[in-house]
């Protein structure tokens, strides 16, 4: 069964919102693009967040879960700064204050109910993170 989306956000703005929603202690934080993949998929399975599923849809017959639309997310918060990459090896992340000045302004007005869930699903996302030290 495929799920839709149900929600107004477009390109990078989900993954927007749920770095945007992270604590403090997250705002930096150590991952490769293949775990954020991991993470994502797991959680978008999951039926508490089933009307995010369509954000970024997934292919699964590779080795592992790929989805190119939060690949070219991701990639777009890097490209914006918004999300900057602090080391060589491009595994450790710090989230920018422009990013949650964007969420704030452009994106934060799109939500309705589901701007619990995406609270919800920012934490759920922090506890599978690996924290930059």
């Amino acid at each position: 069964m495929k799920s839709i989306s149900t929600t107004n956000l477009f390109g990078d703005e989900f993954l927007s919102a749920v770095f945007a929603n992270f604590s403090d202690r997250k705002l930096k934080f150590r991952t490769t693009e293949s775990e954020l993949m991991e993470i994502f998929h797991g959680l978008l399975k999951n039926r508490a967040y089933r009307a995010f599923a369509g954000q970024y849809p997934f292919d699964s017959d590779g080795p592992e879960p790929k989805s190119k639309a939060l690949s070219d997310a991701f990639a777009s918060l890097q490209q914006s700064r918004l999300v900057g990459r602090l080391n060589p090896d491009l595994v450790v992340y710090h989230i920018s204050p422009a990013l949650m000045v964007r969420y704030k302004k452009f994106i934060e007005p799109k939500l309705s109910r589901e701007k619990n869930l995406i609270l919800q699903l920012a934490r759920d996302v922090e506890r599978k993170l690996s924290s930059a030290q």
